[in-house]
């Protein structure tokens, strides 16, 4: 079994299939859809240090935005996103 992290507010991985059971499912299809249809614009805009392009992480903009709009509907930030410690 493969495991996909991404990596929260305090820089602590998270295992975004077990916390995509604790995830507003409507939330989270917003957060895919507007990754999907912004994917050019993230791409256009990372840019290393160095002046090259980075690719970005699909997984990490869902988790970015998903984790925005968390805090905005419920007023509190969405409970992995805040953990110390890795899920």
């Amino acid at each position: 079994m493969f495991h996909e992290y991404v990596t929260n507010s305090h820089g602590v991985q998270i295992d975004i299939g077990r916390a995509w059971f604790l995830m507003d499912k409507e939330l989270l299809a917003q957060a895919e859809k507007w990754v999907d249809d912004n994917w050019q614009r993230l791409i256009d805009d990372l840019t290393a240090p160095n002046g090259q392009r980075v690719a970005p992480d699909r997984n990490q903009a869902i988790w970015g935005y998903y984790c925005s709009r968390h805090q905005e509907k419920y007023g509190r930030p969405f409970a992995p996103d805040i953990r110390k410690t890795p899920l």
